[in-house]
């Protein structure tokens, strides 16, 4: 995963600064995001093939119902991992690639191969009072922060005085920092981007695991500020963070920014 958040330098090459990578987590061949959390298996019978058309490997999950459900706690389960994965996305280096409707909640009804559907399940939905709005909001403020720090997440070019040898880097942490988890059992990993070693700009925190982990920050300069955190259902002010860890709840992320990127809270946007 640390890769792929890097641009993939094992197979751009690690000294190539600048990403060439297209990410994406969904694309027109396959589920949709929601899909992908709703979902364990294709259910492609009606493009009339048997259900023998479209990939059989998904890297999906439905968390504990195969389908649409009226349960609350998985439904909001399905949510915050839409929200994780978006925020994988969008904090990765190189040209994020999003699917057609992801911002919206879309369902294919779990077809992965709907191209011979020209009805509702291949359609676009453009009706407001059947889009997910909240989820909608988060990828325009996910979005919005990636623009506002475009420079640290995905540098194109040396802005101002920066060279090779001060553009920003990454430092790996889990549950202890400078020491990542990369076993095979592990759920959880961190990372901060410095403008040097000891100056972190961001930190993001990655809980997989079914449980709340606890994740010591690097020591900052100044304030951290915390923007994003996918277990709340809605867009919040940044707030201060003064304790030296912070508790990341189950199956949830954070994205901590230090106010010296911004020279206040208030002036995050």
């Amino acid at each position: 995963m640390s890769d792929k958040i890097k641009g993939s330098p094992s197979i751009y090459k690690e000294d190539n600064i600048f990403p060439k990578s297209i990410n994406f987590i969904t694309s027109h061949d396959g589920f949709t995001l929601k899909d992908l959390v709703t979902f364990n298996r294709k259910h492609n019978f009606a493009n009339r093939e048997q259900n023998r058309d479209g990939d059989n490997h998904n890297n999906s999950w439905n968390h504990g119902t195969e389908g649409p459900t009226t349960n609350l706690l998985i439904n909001d389960l399905r949510k915050r991992q839409q929200k994780n994965l978006i925020l994988s996305l969008l904090i990765s280096k190189g040209v994020p690639m999003i699917l057609m409707g992801d911002e919206i909640g879309r369902s294919q009804g779990g077809n992965n191969n709907s191209w011979c559907q020209n009805n509702l399940l291949g359609w676009m939905n453009w009706e407001h009072g059947q889009q997910d709005l909240e989820l909608l909001e988060y990828f325009k403020y996910v979005i919005k922060i990636r623009k506002k720090l475009i420079n640290i997440f995905n540098p194109s070019f040396f802005p101002n005085n920066q060279t090779n040898e001060n553009i920003p880097t990454y430092h790996w942490h889990g549950t202890k920092l400078d020491s990542p988890d990369w076993s095979s059992w592990s759920h959880t990993v961190a990372f901060s981007i410095n403008k040097d070693k000891t100056s972190p700009l961001v930190w993001i925190g990655l809980n997989a695991y079914s449980k709340s982990i606890d994740f010591p920050l690097p020591k900052c300069k100044y304030n951290w500020l915390k923007v994003i955190d996918t277990s709340m259902s809605e867009i919040f002010e940044p707030l201060t963070i003064n304790e030296k860890s912070v508790s990341i709840k189950s199956r949830s992320s954070l994205l901590i920014i230090s106010e010296e990127v911004f020279g206040a809270k208030n002036n995050l946007f």
